[in-house]
């Protein structure tokens, strides 16, 4: 596992084949039109209006990840994972988010318009903007198990 601070450290190791980088602090990063395919930013702070727009983040991880205020402008993220990730104030226009998971996550204040939702995961914990319909935008809404529900109620 890498954690990296720096775009030039990110883009040369994810070149030599490292796809762990998580928990890694990237606020503000210019990221534009980068294709990460794959990649693992879990718990990774990119935060601080980093720019992923145009890029491609299909089947990342990025469960618990800070992208509060990031732009994801026409960013191809399919079947990437954003359990618990905190995507407030995102922006996220255009972005193709098909069969992705957004369980837990806080999109309150992100900009969906045009975003393709179609077989997106979500749970009764995901947290929209307001006036946001996820049956509408063709999400599929995950029930959680009994045991796991009462735990997290606790």
């Amino acid at each position: 596992m890498a954690r990296v601070t720096t775009v030039a450290q990110l883009l040369k190791l994810y070149a030599l084949g490292d796809r762990n980088f998580r928990q890694s602090s990237l606020r503000g990063a210019n990221l534009k039109h980068v294709c990460l395919r794959g990649i693992n930013l879990s718990s990774a702070d990119l935060s601080g209006g980093i720019d992923f727009n145009d890029g491609d983040l299909c089947s990342a991880n990025l469960s618990g990840a800070d992208l509060q205020d990031a732009s994801l402008v026409g960013t191809m993220l399919r079947r990437a994972t954003f359990t618990e990730a905190n995507l407030y104030g995102a922006n996220l226009s255009r972005a193709d988010l098909q069969d992705a998971v957004l369980n837990g996550a806080n999109l309150r204040n992100a900009c969906l318009h045009g975003c393709n939702l179609s077989r997106t995961r979500y749970t009764s914990s995901t947290r929209f903007p307001d006036g946001f319909d996820p049956v509408r935008a063709g999400m599929l809404k995950l029930q959680l198990p009994l045991r796991r529900a009462l735990s997290a109620a606790r």
